[in-house]
């Protein structure tokens, strides 16, 4: 066996115990073999492999990964700005939040409601961390101005 071949397998068994704890996009589990030190020609095998086998799929990890965090609380801007951060290209990304079928104007309400019960703003202040609040979560703007109510 070749040293070539012998980095091939070490990339592989490691690529298999990524994925064997969770889904990873494919920009993500190359840099994670990258920094374990694994030459650019066997960490293209190896991706290459992974895909052929289904055991890599950037559609199916959005998609996932885009449930999991609509499902935790957070609006669609964040869940953009994390898959983008994993390297997931743009268009799956609007795939995968298409395909969730979430209306994100009612998803806010709920967390708002959620997080601070059916009571209006005492004042201005509180209006604002109720915004605050949402706007960290990754909800629109607008979404925002419409799920937090006015002051009584």
């Amino acid at each position: 066996m070749t040293t070539s071949e012998s980095n091939i397998l070490k990339a592989r068994a490691s690529a298999l115990a990524f994925l064997s704890r969770r889904d990873h996009a494919e920009a993500e589990l190359r840099q994670k073999l990258q920094r374990k030190g694994y030459a650019d020609a066997s960490i293209d095998a190896v991706i290459a492999d992974m895909h052929r086998l289904g055991y890599l799929d950037d559609a199916r990890f959005a998609s996932v990964y885009a449930r999991q965090r609509a499902e935790r609380g957070y609006g669609p801007v964040k869940i953009r700005h994390e898959l983008a951060h994993k390297g997931v290209s743009p268009a799956v990304i609007e795939t995968a939040l298409d395909a969730l079928g979430i209306d994100f104007e009612l998803h806010c309400r709920h967390v708002h409601q959620r997080k601070f019960g059916a009571e209006p703003p005492a004042d201005l202040k509180d209006k604002a961390r109720r915004q605050r609040f949402l706007y960290q979560r990754g909800f629109e703007p607008e979404s925002i101005r419409r799920a937090v109510p006015d002051p009584s």
